[in-house]
């Protein structure tokens, strides 16, 4: 998202203290791709709670997300090849 809309190379890591609100996010699945977690809710039986946000599926997320998979299913790997340079770009910046 911040690629795409912001044009700054940066994601939330999996554990994010938003100041604003003083809060601290966790996100333990931040690593797992969708389609494993999707395959998951199938295979246990858990029924997800009904979405309620009127712009449910009509965000510039969702367009972020179907322009990579656009990318991926023209060019197989293009999503593990930005999350590894976004992380290989962090590691530089400590050196």
């Amino acid at each position: 998202m911040n690629l795409f809309i912001e044009g700054r190379f940066d994601c939330f890591r999996p554990v994010t203290y938003l100041d604003r609100s003083d809060m601290t996010v966790i996100r333990p699945l931040l690593y797992t791709p969708e389609r494993e977690v999707s395959h998951f809710v199938r295979a246990s039986g858990i029924v997800p709670v009904p979405k309620n946000c009127p712009a449910d599926g009509i965000t510039r997320r969702e367009d972020a997300k179907r322009a990579l998979n656009e990318l991926e299913r023209n060019d197989r790997g293009v999503k593990q090849r930005i999350f590894n340079a976004y992380f290989n770009a962090k590691r530089g910046e400590a050196e």
